[in-house]
């Protein structure tokens, strides 16, 4: 489902509304973040070092990508869990608070990493630009959904869009940020962004684009046919985001995961809600390389020590292509037909108050692909 997400650019402001003076207590912190709880403590997050150091790696390659300096102030990340809205109408909203140097993320979800890009792109190139152009930059940066190719409509929609005042039409937003990226580099993006004042029309936008890239915007527009994939990989597929398991021999991973908290290089972690015990709230990825196209079969169990339920699936790092997958539930075996690349394995636990889960996990290669 497609978060809606808002941009609050000026303090007080309506959306990510909050007492600025009442921050709840810091659960946890890395090079770049606080990270804090706002609920009644009947949910607590697990591994939260896991958590962050992923966090930190995705600002600084993301702030690589764009070409600047990752932020100087703390980001305050605020969990709202069980909020049906963090702001005042969407599931996530980042602040920047430019007085204080600093910036605020309330979000629904344990992660929100579209806010995380305007985390990186407001202390840097300024909270007052268009919301056209942060908008389609923290959805080209921060997600990895893609756009259609061959949309004939787009020049007239996208003018539209910029005629919209504060309404962003995020799909093609992102298809025009991802285009000029591609095509044209950081550099001019920068520029770019910095140019277009918050409140430009569609002239105003247009005169500032030509005046960079040197050619006028509808012709620029035409040329958008080809879709665009965004940036981010699907979880656990970034480099150094998990861990790869190796191969047994050829055909054949047979390994028993035991994970606990305390290494950030592990991606293991999730929450644990006294309400609801045996919902699958820890989850573990690792990268496994499928070399030989085939059938394959999965299984995923618990092991003796911890026989709880135990969910697994194996998917292809490949962002918007469907490349098809395989599962296992509870230690039945999954069957399914996988092209050669890197995969996921997604692993999935109940939760628990130790912050610890294993698995005993089964890769084989059952046989070569149909001619």
């Amino acid at each position: 489902m497609r978060l809606l997400v808002c941009w609050i650019l000026a303090m007080g402001a309506a959306g990510c509304a909050g007492d600025d003076d009442a921050l709840p207590p810091v659960l946890a912190s890395s090079k770049y973040i606080d990270y804090h709880i706002d609920t009644d403590a009947t949910v607590s997050l697990q591994c939260p070092e896991s958590l962050l150091a992923r966090e930190d790696r995705f600002i600084e390659r993301t702030a690589a990508t764009l070409g600047v300096e990752v932020p100087e102030g703390r980001i305050h990340f605020i969990w709202r869990p069980g909020a049906s809205k963090s702001c005042d109408s969407s599931l996530a909203c980042y602040r920047y608070r430019e007085s204080e140097g600093d910036g605020l993320i309330l979000s629904s979800l344990r992660r929100e990493r579209h806010e995380l890009v305007h985390a990186i792109e407001s202390p840097a190139l300024g909270a007052d630009g268009s919301r056209t152009l942060s908008e389609g930059i923290a959805d080209y940066l921060g997600s990895y959904r893609w756009t259609e190719a061959g949309q004939t409509d787009f020049p007239a929609a996208f003018k539209a869009a910029l005629s919209d005042g504060d309404e962003v039409d995020y799909e093609r937003a992102m298809h025009f940020v991802g285009s000029i990226f591609t095509r044209y580099g950081a550099e001019k993006y920068r520029e770019l962004r910095a140019t277009v004042p918050g409140d430009a029309g569609p002239e105003e936008f247009a005169a500032a684009f030509e005046s960079i890239y040197g050619l006028p915007l509808d012709d620029a527009l035409a040329e958008m046919t080809e879709g665009v994939q965004a940036v981010e990989q699907p979880d656990g597929c970034a480099e150094g985001e998990a861990s790869e398991l190796l191969w047994d021999r050829d055909g054949l991973i047979d390994t028993t995961l035991e994970l606990t908290c305390g290494d950030p290089s592990l991606y293991f972690f999730g929450t644990y809600d006294d309400t609801r015990p045996d919902g699958h709230q820890m989850h573990a990825r690792f990268v496994v390389q499928i070399a030989e196209p085939g059938y394959y079969d999965l299984t995923v169990r618990g092991t003796a020590d911890q026989p709880g339920s135990v969910h697994g699936s194996l998917r292809r790092c490949a962002p918007g292509l469907s490349t098809g997958g395989v599962g296992s539930l509870d230690g039945r075996i999954g069957h399914g037909l996988l092209n050669a690349g890197k995969y996921a394995l997604q692993l999935s636990f109940p939760g628990a108050p130790e912050a610890r889960a294993a698995a005993m996990v089964r890769v084989e290669y059952m046989g070569p692909p149909p001619p």
